[in-house]
C-alpha cells in the first residue's frame, strides 16, 4: 500500500524514515476499529441472561484483521449476524456477547434490559468526559 511517501534508507544507522516500524501492528480501519488498536466499548454477556446480563464499559484490543477483540483475557470473535442475541462469541466458553460503541447519552443497555453497568478503572475518566453534558465530542 503506497501512501505517496518515499522511504529514506540509512543503512549505517539501521533506520528507514517514512516506513512503518516492524514492531507496530496496524489494525484494519473499519467502522468498529476506526483504525485504532484499542477502543473504549460497551460489552454485555447475553448467554443465559437475555437483556439483563452483566455489562461493562472497558478498553478492548482489536486483532490485526479487526475480526476479533480481546477483553479481560477473553477472545471474542465477530458472529456476523449468526448469533442468537449477541454479535460476538467467546472462543473459549462459546458464550455470546453484545459489543458496541459507548453512547454519549449513557444509555448503552438494550431498552428492555436492566442492571448496573460496571465501568473499568482504566476508562473511567474517558467515559465521564464523554458523557458529561457540558463537553463536546472527544478528539480522536
Amino acid at each position: 500500500m503506497s501512501l505517496g511517501v518515499t522511504a529514506l534508507r540509512f543503512p549505517e544507522a539501521d533506520i528507514v524514515l517514512g516506513a512503518t516500524p516492524k514492531n507496530v501492528s496496524m489494525v484494519k480501519a473499519t467502522q468498529l476499529t476506526r483504525g485504532r488498536r484499542t477502543r473504549m466499548m460497551y460489552i454485555e454477556l447475553k448467554s443465559g441472561h437475555g437483556d439483563k446480563g452483566p455489562a461493562w464499559i472497558g478498553r478492548v484490543t482489536f486483532s490485526k484483521s479487526g475480526r476479533s477483540i480481546f477483553y479481560r483475557e477473553r477472545e471474542l470473535r465477530r458472529l456476523k449476524g449468526r448469533g442468537v442475541s449477541g454479535n460476538y462469541l467467546d472462543v473459549g466458553t462459546r458464550e455470546e456477547f453484545w459489543v458496541s460503541g459507548v453512547k454519549k447519552s449513557g444509555s448503552n443497555r438494550h431498552w428492555a434490559g436492566s442492571g448496573p453497568v460496571q465501568i473499568d478503572d482504566d476508562v473511567r475518566a474517558e467515559y465521564e468526559a464523554l458523557t458529561r453534558s457540558d463537553t463536546g465530542p472527544l478528539s480522536p
